[in-house]
């Protein structure tokens, strides 16, 4: 059976955020990489107001994701996924929804990088609008790998 090992030292790291139950990454899983940030269209994008984001699985509709974080290293299932919601700051200030294209695939056994992706919030509506994706993938890696360096020796 082919499975990805995460160290325990990950595992615990990680298990706010993601609840891991298990110290390795199942057979049919693979490892999301990603950062979303937001920012009001009525504010530059140099003044990010993302605290959280949920992925959704498009053929489950399960949702996966944090209140706490806009830089994600996620084990999921194989598949399809979208950007679903994205949580703002100040807490009170709402929640905004998405999930439109470019859906996220997630191969298994891979370490899957969707890089960098920036929305732009019209609070009067609730609307959100892409502006960029799969971006600086090279940028999000390092910051991956600096936030959780045990995992990446």
């Amino acid at each position: 059976m082919n499975k990805l090992i995460c160290t325990l030292a990950l595992a615990a790291a990680l298990a706010p955020s993601m609840a891991l139950a298990e110290d390795e990454v199942k057979a049919d899983e693979g490892i999301l990489i990603i950062r979303v940030q937001a920012h009001l269209s009525s504010e530059p994008a140099s003044e990010p107001r993302a605290r959280g984001l949920w992925l959704k699985n498009l053929k489950t509709g399960k949702s996966y994701g944090t209140a706490r974080d806009t830089l994600l290293l996620q084990v999921l299932p194989e598949g399809e996924y979208c950007v679903e919601q994205i949580e703002l700051f100040p807490r009170g200030t709402g929640d905004v929804f998405y999930c439109g294209e470019p859906y996220i695939h997630v191969a298994r056994g891979k370490l899957n990088n969707a890089g960098e992706w920036l929305f732009k919030v019209d609070q009067r509506f609730g609307q959100l609008t892409l502006e960029k994706s799969l971006a600086n993938a090279d940028v999000t890696l390092a910051e991956i790998k600096k936030k959780y360096p045990g995992y990446f020796d």
